[in-house]
């Protein structure tokens, strides 16, 4: 099947729902741990264990919590320049989940990350159903029964 086969059948409007309803999978975990991270964490200061450039730029960080010493790992993005001028030893904002203190995340704000999370949600599941309401619209549009009446 070719493109143009899929334009004269209306199929690219299934193809659309098809890809936001991946999208819409791939965005769910996050949303859960982003609300999460937003309602059922501690904040604490932590510190930078090191810097690894060698597998991607990431930060190692330590921190404390009820007389523990935890660790984690934050992936520094390329928009991202504090990676330069952050030193082992440095303090860090760190956010942990208090049922389960190993999980924690490097930030200040959790509710803002849970918001962007949302509205990316919302955008997939209107792409999805948009997708579905073209699909249904040309399949009725195009069919012998629908132009009789």
């Amino acid at each position: 099947m070719d493109l143009r086969n899929i334009h004269k059948r209306g199929l690219w409007p299934l193809l659309l729902s098809g890809m936001a309803l991946i999208a819409l999978v791939r965005t769910v975990p996050d949303l859960r741990r982003e609300y999460a991270f937003a309602y059922h964490s501690e904040r604490t200061l932590g510190w930078v264990t090191h810097k690894d450039e060698e597998h991607g730029r990431s930060i190692h960080y330590a921190y404390r919590s009820d007389g523990r010493v935890y660790g984690g790992r934050y992936e520094v993005g390329d928009s991202d320049s504090d990676f330069s001028f952050t030193n082992p030893g440095d303090a860090v904002n760190v956010i942990y989940l208090t049922a389960r203190p190993y999980v924690s995340d490097i930030g200040d704000n959790p509710v803002g990350a849970l918001r962007f999370t949302q509205h990316v949600c919302v955008f997939w599941a209107f792409v999805f159903l948009t997708g579905l309401f073209l699909g249904w619209f040309l399949t009725f549009r195009r069919s012998p029964k629908a132009r009789s009446w």
